[in-house]
């Protein structure tokens, strides 16, 4: 797996700040894994994250998912869906493309943080913060998706990611 290990105390400097540029770098979003604890969904839940839980019924409602996303775009934030220790990656694909077909693809190449993308996913109906006179894209530059897996991911799916261990 490509990318880097690190203790949760760094976990701030590596992923939130990304603070040697190692993420921007690559070019990917982010793959946390963490098989051997289960402190960092507490950790990120109390960070400046949008933080969803895929085994979570109502967290995976498209409509969640949606307002999650782009208030990460919006605000320059983590976009993190915890999927445990099950290989629910295909899952999260089709949750995804349950908003707009293809988005999970363009949220692992960035797609969504270019050419105004996200005004394909807002609705007029969102709350006026979220509309389009409110996003400022220089924001999109600290916004990442990232993957919280709790089991050491098949080499196919680590290689689409940057990936950080967390020991």
């Amino acid at each position: 797996m490509a990318g880097v290990s690190c203790g949760a105390k760094d976990l701030s400097d590596i992923l939130l700040k990304d603070k040697s540029g190692k993420i921007a770098e690559s070019g990917k979003q982010v793959l946390l894994v963490e098989a051997n604890t289960n402190i960092t969904p507490t950790f990120l839940k109390y960070q400046n994250v949008n933080f969803l839980m895929a085994l979570s019924q109502d967290d995976m409602r498209p409509d969640c998912i949606r307002m999650a996303l782009i208030g990460a775009l919006r605000f320059g934030k983590c976009f993190i869906i915890d999927i445990d220790k099950l290989p629910l990656y295909n899952a999260i694909e089709t949750y995804m493309d349950m908003i707009k077909p293809g988005l999970y693809k363009d949220l692992l190449s960035g797609e969504v943080m270019k050419n105004e993308y996200w005004k394909q996913l807002v609705k007029p109906t969102d709350d006026e913060p979220y509309q389009g006179s409110n996003f400022n894209e220089s924001q999109f530059e600290r916004f990442h998706f990232v993957l919280l897996t709790h089991s050491v991911p098949d080499k196919t799916i680590s290689d689409l990611f940057y990936t950080i261990t967390i020991e």
